[in-house]
């Protein structure tokens, strides 16, 4: 017979937005509470159940459990549970009501970035080389979401460099998409992943289009940090940080088969 073997994986999903602060439409994706909300909203126990057969663990931190050993993973970054209630709370303290079709409406904002009033409908940008079934997860997220109010329409990206295009176009500047899905594999030192969301990565690693100085300050400092401590100090101020603003929500950590 053939032995399973399930190790913990380094594969960490992802809900990502584009989080942009120049971007000129949707802003309330920009709001950390909005996210929050997002966050409640997500049953990552049916996604593990259902697109990865039982073999994943619900996640919120952007380094994946491999980094647990060398002390990279901050214990206290936990999922949000499902709580659709909770969710719908916040949206409604946040002035969002329901339209009559049941999806929310964002009031007109004025000022530099006027929008007029909009619904919370949202394309997802889904990669079609996903090596999980991405299209059933963007049903399960659709589904929730509606929950809570919230559309989500699913839009095929092509393959990674095609879905890169869309996710940062025009030209890697972060204007135009609001939503998508994709994963890293991070490695078990946080260097690289912790630099994804950078600034400097524009066009490079970063899909998020994140520019937050407060977080690429951290990461400049974390990366002349030559005392274990003092740097694995940093770093969990980074992931705890990186949650909180959630320019991702991190929906799920892997497990890794060997047969």
């Amino acid at each position: 017979g053939v032995t399973l073997s399930v190790q913990e994986g380094s594969e960490v999903t992802n809900l990502g937005f584009n989080s942009n602060p120049l971007k000129p439409k949707n802003r309330e994706l920009l709001n950390p509470t909005v996210k929050q909300a997002f966050e409640y909203a997500i049953p990552r126990s049916q996604i593990v159940r259902v697109v990865f057969r039982g073999y994943a663990v619900p996640w919120a931190n952007i380094m994946s459990r491999q980094s647990q050993g060398e002390g990279w993973l901050n214990p206290d970054v936990k999922p949000l549970p499902y709580d659709p209630s909770r969710a719908n709370q916040i949206l409604d303290s946040l002035g969002y009501k329901r339209g009559s079709n049941g999806i929310r409406v964002v009031p007109a904002t004025t000022g530099k970035y006027a929008q007029p009033a909009h619904e919370m409908a949202y394309n997802v940008i889904v990669p079609d080389d996903l090596d999980f079934d991405g299209d059933r997860q963007a049903q399960i997220l659709a589904a929730s979401f509606a929950k809570i109010g919230v559309k989500l329409t699913e839009v095929s990206g092509g393959d990674g460099s095609q879905a890169y295009t869309m996710i940062t176009a025009p030209n890697y500047k972060y204007l135009s998409a609001d939503m998508y899905t994709w994963y890293w594999h991070p490695y078990i030192d946080p260097d690289f992943n912790l630099s994804t969301v950078t600034r400097a990565q524009w066009g490079n690693n970063s899909d998020t289009g994140w520019n937050n100085a407060h977080y690429d300050h951290l990461w400049q400092e974390q990366s002349v940090t030559v005392n274990v401590a003092k740097r694995r100090q940093i770093v969990w101020q980074m992931e705890a940080y990186e949650a909180q603003q959630r320019p991702y929500i991190q929906l799920v950590d892997t497990d890794e088969l060997t047969a």
